[in-house]
Parts: structure tokens; C-alpha cells; sequence
């Protein structure tokens, strides 16, 4: 895995409930490639709507729905949910019990004072789920991303779908981890 996962500005990230990467060139050349793919998906369908003269607003439709789910998807591929627990060491034995019970093969390859990393093995066609998790005082903040592993980099076309995943481990991880706010 590229070390560029593992240097998370951890103040800044809570601040803004996203993950929060140190700056490097191939970070901003990311996401520079993530917002032209969105765009130029918009911008080609319309063109290719117009060129062909495609009556069919099924088209239009089609090109709006995939260019919204591009844009979500660099909207939702670091946000951090929230997750209040009652303390720092319980919430950390408690997470990593239920990652342990809830996916197949996950591994801790990275853990500090603040910052959790746990990986899924690769499936065969080489994507993985990465699972990134901040420890702040009585909260968790968690990101799920789907991992390219040939390429080490996330793969934004599903981040739509990892944040709700995320939602989802955050309503069960809430309710373990204070069963008090039930």
C-alpha cells in the first residue's frame, strides 16, 4: 500500500469531517484526474447527444444520473462518519472486534495513537477495501474506500457506494460502542 494513506492530518481531518492527506504531487494529480473524468463524462455526453441527435431523453437522463454519481463520488470518497463512544480504549478494542467479525480476512497494517488502518485482502479481479479510522478523544471517525491494489490508489467510482456502507457500520458501531444512546 502506498505510504501516502498513511500521512493523515489527523486535527484537520476531524475539523472537516474528510480524511485530510499531507500534500504531495501524485495527491493533487488524483484528484485533478477524478474532477477532469467528471467533467469530460458531462461535457462528451452532451456532445455526443447533440452529434448524433438522440431524441431520447433516456440519454439525457443517463449522462445527468452517471455525471452525478462521478460528482458524489468525489464529494463522498474521504467523508468521515462520526461515531460517539463512551471512551478512547473501549471504542478501539470494540471497533476492531466487530471489523474482525464483520469482514473476512481484515488486517491491521497500520495503528498509532489517533489513526487505525485495516485493509480486506484483495479479491481476484484486485480491489480491496481499505477502512480508515480516527480515535479522538470519546469519538471514531470511519472512512470505507474501495482499494485498487494494482494500482494502490482509491477507486472513486464506488465511493458512493463505500459512504453509505460506512453509514450503515455507523448506526450498528454507534449502538455498540454507547448503548447508552439508544
Amino acid at each position: 500500500m502506498d505510504s501516502s494513506h498513511l500521512t493523515i492530518d489527523v486535527d484537520r481531518s476531524i475539523d472537516r469531517q474528510r480524511l485530510i492527506y499531507k500534500s504531495s504531487f501524485s495527491l493533487y494529480f488524483e484528484y485533478f484526474s477524478r474532477c477532469l473524468l467528471a467533467s469530460c463524462m458531462f461535457f462528451l455526453g452532451n456532445i455526443l447527444i447533440q452529434a448524433y441527435e438522440i431524441p431520447d431523453p433516456l440519454a439525457t437522463i443517463i449522462i445527468i444520473f452517471l455525471s452525478i454519481w462521478l460528482l458524489g463520488s468525489l464529494y463522498f470518497i474521504n467523508k468521515l462518519n462520526k461515531i460517539i463512544g463512551l471512551n478512547d480504549e473501549g471504542n478501539k478494542l470494540k471497533v476492531a472486534a466487530f471489523l474482525h467479525d464483520k469482514f473476512d480476512n481484515i488486517t491491521c497494517i497500520y495503528s498509532s495513537h489517533h489513526i487505525y488502518i485495516y485493509i480486506n485482502e484483495p479479491k481476484p479481479i484486485g480491489i480491496t477495501k481499505i477502512i480508515t479510522l480516527l480515535f479522538y478523544n470519546n469519538e471514531v471517525y470511519l472512512n470505507i474506500s474501495t482499494l485498487n491494489k494494482k494500482t494502490d490508489s482509491k477507486m472513486f467510482l464506488s465511493a458512493t457506494y463505500d459512504y453509505f456502507k460506512a453509514k450503515n457500520i455507523q448506526k450498528i458501531l454507534a449502538q455498540q460502542l454507547n448503548p447508552m444512546s439508544r
